[in-house]
């Protein structure tokens, strides 16, 4: 009976570290796992100006459909240093957020019921100077799961000039 009982408080214990560790190799760049968005679409009426002494981040999604007619609009949840700044929801959509000078670690996670989807996640470091714009592209493919590539200033412009701006909240 001791060995079943020694045997189960380690497969306990192991279950437990390696849930830690997974929940710290993600918060450097993502937010707390537990937290679902609710995400919202709108026209956005014009590009904002950048925040003086700031930067400001852009994150465009572009889905690729996994056979024809797919309608199906992935939610890809977008962290920023360890918490959750909003996500993008089906292709052509795109959210924005402000950001200091400095280091940054971008994070972008499909968002899902099923926890094994949560695992396709895709990330990037960058530095920001002030008074500058940075576009990244969120891409999710059936078979490769969630890429987040930068793009440069002028592509970026132009998939922001054809996407709808995402508005985020927490699920309740």
């Amino acid at each position: 009976m001791k060995p079943a009982i020694v045997l189960a408080f380690v497969i306990l214990m192991t279950a437990t570290a390696f849930a830690q560790k997974e929940n710290d190799r993600l918060q450097q760049s993502c937010g707390n796992r537990d937290i679902k968005l609710d995400v919202h679409t709108t026209k956005p009426a014009t590009d904002p100006n950048v925040e003086a002494g700031k930067s400001q981040v852009y994150v465009v999604e572009i889905a690729e459909p996994a056979f024809p007619f797919d309608a199906r609009k992935i939610t890809i949840r977008i962290g920023l240093d360890g918490k959750w700044v909003g996500a993008v929801k089906g292709t052509h959509t795109y959210m924005q957020v402000a950001v200091t000078s400095g280091e940054h670690h971008l994070c972008a996670e499909r968002q899902s019921v099923q926890a094994s989807l949560e695992r396709e996640a895709a990330f990037i470091s960058f530095t920001a100077e002030p008074d500058q714009r940075y576009y990244f592209r969120a891409r999710f493919t059936e078979h490769s799961g969630v890429k987040l590539d930068p793009v440069n200033a002028d592509e970026g412009r132009l998939l922001i000039s054809s996407s709808r701006l995402t508005t985020s909240t927490p699920k309740r």
